[in-house]
C-alpha cells in the first residue's frame, strides 16, 4: 500500500496541502504541508507493526486540526485489503507541538500525529457481516461449524485398531461482541425477543463476506445475548447464533 496515495485519499477534496516522505520534502508556501515519515517496525511471521508519524505545518492552525481530526475519526481502527494482504491502521489524534515556528518569512504551526501500522501479508480475513442487513461493528468474532460423530469400533479379531468415523450431523455456530449501536432493524429485534413481542424461535440472515468479495449467507436462530458494562467503558454485546 502506498501511504501517501491512502492519506491524500482520505483527505478532503477542497483541502489545499501538500503530502511527501520525509526524505523528499519540499517545503511549500501556499499551501499546507504533510510529511510522513516511517519506520522498519517489528518483523513477525505473517508481517510487520509498522510505527508512522505525520508532521503537519499549517497557518490555519484551527481549520487543520478538525481537518485532520476528520481523518483520524474515518481511516483509524479499521482494516484495509489490498490483494491477500490486510492493513491495520490506528492513529493517536492531532496535537499542536510548535505554534508559531518560522518557515520562511512566516510564521507556522505544526501538527503532530502518532499511529501504527500493522501488515499482515497473504492472509484471508473477514471483510463485512450483515445481520438482517445491518452491517455490525465487530470487536470479537467466533465463526465455526461443528459436527457430531457417529464412530464404530473395530471388528474383534482384526489388525485395525483405529474407530471408524461418519459425520452424522453439523451445526454452525457465530458468536459476535459488537457496541450496542442503534442498528435499523437487528436491534429491535432483539429488544422485541426479550419482551415476548416476538418468538425467541425468530429466524436472523447472516451474510459473511471475505476480503476476497466472497461471501456466504445463513438463516439463524439467536441463542443467546449479553450484555456487559464496566464503569468508564462502551456497553458491549455478545451474540450467539446457530444454524
Amino acid at each position: 500500500m502506498n501511504l501517501v496515495d491512502f492519506i491524500a485519499e482520505h483527505l478532503p477534496d477542497d483541502y489545499s496541502f501538500k503530502i511527501t516522505k520525509e526524505l523528499s520534502f519540499e517545503f511549500e508556501d501556499n499551501c499546507d504541508n504533510a510529511i510522513l515519515k516511517t519506520q522498519q517496525g517489528k518483523q513477525y511471521q505473517k508481517g510487520v507493526i509498522m510505527p508512522v508519524f505525520l508532521t503537519i505545518i499549517t497557518k490555519d492552525t484551527n481549520t487543520t486540526v478538525d481537518i485532520w481530526n476528520a481523518w483520524v475519526k474515518e481511516v483509524s481502527d479499521k482494516d484495509y485489503q489490498e490483494g491477500t494482504n490486510n492493513f491495520y491502521m490506528i492513529f493517536q489524534t492531532p496535537s499542536v507541538s510548535q505554534v508559531f515556528d518560522e518557515h520562511s518569512a512566516n510564521f507556522y504551526s505544526t501538527i503532530s500525529i502518532i499511529g501504527t501500522v500493522v501488515v499482515t501479508e497473504n492472509v484471508m480475513d473477514i471483510k463485512k457481516l450483515e445481520i438482517d442487513g445491518d452491517e455490525i461493528t465487530v470487536n470479537d468474532w467466533t465463526y465455526k461449524m461443528t459436527n457430531t460423530i457417529d464412530s464404530e469400533q473395530p471388528v474383534d479379531g482384526s489388525d485395525d485398531f483405529i474407530n471408524t468415523s461418519e459425520v452424522t450431523a453439523s451445526i454452525i455456530n457465530m458468536q459476535v461482541t459488537t457496541f450496542n449501536e442503534d442498528y435499523a432493524t437487528i436491534r429491535q429485534k432483539l429488544t422485541n425477543m426479550r419482551k415476548n413481542i416476538v418468538s425467541p424461535n425468530s429466524t436472523f440472515h447472516i451474510k459473511v463476506t471475505w476480503s476476497d468479495d466472497s461471501y456466504e449467507e445463513h438463516d439463524m436462530k439467536c441463542t443467546s445475548q449479553a450484555f456487559q458494562k464496566t464503569r468508564g467503558s462502551i456497553l458491549l454485546v455478545t451474540l450467539d447464533f446457530a444454524k
